[in-house]
């Protein structure tokens, strides 16, 4: 028997779906024009039950991001609905950029996303777990 680890985000409740789709509307008005063209019905947003300390994970090229399925599970501090969101944040960068490069960085600090889960929002400054 198969063992399915990811299930597709527009089955799980809310409030996670309306998170998704907020977010996705304020990267297109931020980010605009480096989003032109991506439509997110074409944007596979899954929960991922394998990630073990990431926010998520993003493949660029088939365009689908993988969230950790802890944002929904635990009742830990770091994996709150804020955190949630800005790594949505932070996914949707790696759409435009794959790497944590200078470019990635500096379009995450436009968006107000975070680098690592459980962090504050990304602001340029301080040691590089910020």
């Amino acid at each position: 028997m198969k063992r399915v680890y990811s299930k597709h985000i527009t089955q799980i409740e809310e409030p996670f779906k309306s998170i998704v789709n907020e977010e996705y509307q304020r990267a297109k008005r931020v980010l605009s024009p480096l989003m032109k063209g991506m439509n997110r019905s074409f944007i596979d947003i899954r929960w991922h039950e394998k990630l073990r300390t990431t926010g998520g994970h993003c493949n660029k090229y088939n365009k689908v991001i993988r969230l950790n399925a802890k944002y929904r599970d635990s009742k830990e501090l770091k994996w709150n609905k804020e955190m949630f969101r800005m790594t949505i944040r932070h996914e949707i960068v790696h759409l435009i950029e794959y790497n944590h490069g200078v470019k990635f960085k500096a379009l995450l600090k436009e968006i107000g996303g975070h680098r690592f889960v459980g962090r504050p929002i990304y602001t340029g400054t301080g040691n590089k777990n910020k």
